[in-house]
């Protein structure tokens, strides 16, 4: 973009995680960067913009037409400049991506040199394997900054209170909360074998709660599952503190270190309670930034959409995301939140991959102090 929003802490200027993140979604459809196939000699195509690219750059134009004190408005030569910096900085990453493709393209371009016609010349294959090369350098230097940088905002969310913590009063609101899957099998609570196991102790699969979501997790199964329905699965969170939500925070297992890969969630949307008669041109903002969304049948409109994105599977385990709207701009501030996923990364065929599997999400923001 022309011009980028970003913030100021303790001083310092801070790109926002969603641009890292669309930054990288774009890298990788990339076909220029992307692994080779073996057979012909590649042609470069151009770069088309993905759609969470697209809903950056709507993002961020509506937050330059709605800057504050607290935020930085950098040009794009300031924003290039950042990169370079940061680019400069990321040097021993670097080495260790840059080793582990480097032995990769080896054994991919000698497959490659092999197969290919002998009508192509020495100059050629020169040229396939310098352009190869070059696509690793760049690749592997792109891939080491943008990890380094969604690793730098997980960290730094750590620092900041989390006001969805049980340890700060936060409860989970039943009433506009799904209801826990439970799989039928031949374990099934309801079946009379289960009775007979429980009976002489024989271990049970656990099955967790919505409070499950809100709460610390050590490894695969340490989380809280849901069977959704048409609008997604949906957790409530009463905090005991009105305050103005800025970073929302999942946390979900390796997709290498679970049994059920599918159920991790995908898109996401968090709302805010505030009542009609206070919203005044907040209702306006969230249309504005989040549009074609069709109407909420599930909440009234007291409920605000302030944020919405998605979930890497292939990406980090902490993922944060920007609340963008910060309805802390407008005197506006909260206690009463929903979190729906509206639906997860299985292909919606195998029972197995129905429900959504929530390890934890936290939401961090601004208090202000009486």
């Amino acid at each position: 973009p022309d011009f980028l929003v970003v913030s100021k802490v303790r001083g310092k200027v801070q790109i926002p995680a969603d641009f890292w993140r669309a930054l990288k979604t774009t890298i990788l459809a990339d076909k220029d960067l992307k692994p080779f196939r073996p057979g012909n000699l590649e042609k470069t195509e151009p770069v088309t913009a993905t759609p969470d690219w697209n809903d950056f750059l709507r993002i961020n134009e509506a937050r330059l037409r709605d800057l504050i004190d607290s935020d930085v408005q950098l040009a794009r030569a300031d924003v290039l400049a950042h990169l370079q910096t940061a680019l400069a900085s990321t040097s021993s990453d670097y080495t260790s991506a840059l080793s582990k493709a480097t032995q990769a393209v080896k054994s991919e371009l000698s497959a490659q040199i092999a197969e290919l016609p002998p009508s192509v010349s020495a100059a050629e294959v020169d040229a396939h394997a310098e352009r190869a090369i070059q696509r690793v350098f760049l690749s592997s230097k792109i891939e080491a900054l943008i990890n380094a940088k969604l690793a730098e905002s997980s960290t730094s969310s750590l620092s900041r209170v989390n006001y969805f913590s049980p340890a700060t009063g936060a409860v989970v609101n039943p009433i506009l909360t799904s209801a826990t899957y439970k799989p039928r099998s031949a374990l099934d609570p309801s079946n009379l074998v289960t009775g007979f196991l429980k009976l002489f102790s024989y271990p049970m699969p656990k099955i967790g709660t919505p409070v499950d979501a809100l709460t610390k997790w050590d490894e695969h199964g340490d989380c809280w599952c849901a069977a959704p329905d048409e609008s997604g699965v949906q957790l409530a969170v009463l905090t005991p503190h009105k305050f103005s939500p800025e970073e929302f925070v999942i946390e979900h297992v390796l997709r290498s270190a679970t049994l059920n890969p599918g159920a991790t969630p995908r898109h996401f949307e968090l709302f805010a309670h505030i009542p009609l008669k206070h919203q005044n041109y907040i209702a306006e903002v969230s249309a504005g930034l989040f549009p074609h969304t069709p109407e909420d049948k599930d909440l009234n409109y007291d409920w605000v959409r302030i944020a919405r994105g998605t979930y890497d599977t292939d990406g980090e385990t902490t993922q944060v995301f920007p609340v963008q709207v910060d309805i802390g701009r407008y005197g506006l501030s909260s206690r009463e939140f929903v979190v729906r996923f509206r639906d997860n990364w299985g292909n919606g065929d195998d029972e197995d991959v129905g429900p959504t599997c929530i390890y934890r999400v936290r939401l961090h923001g601004h208090r202000e102090l009486p």
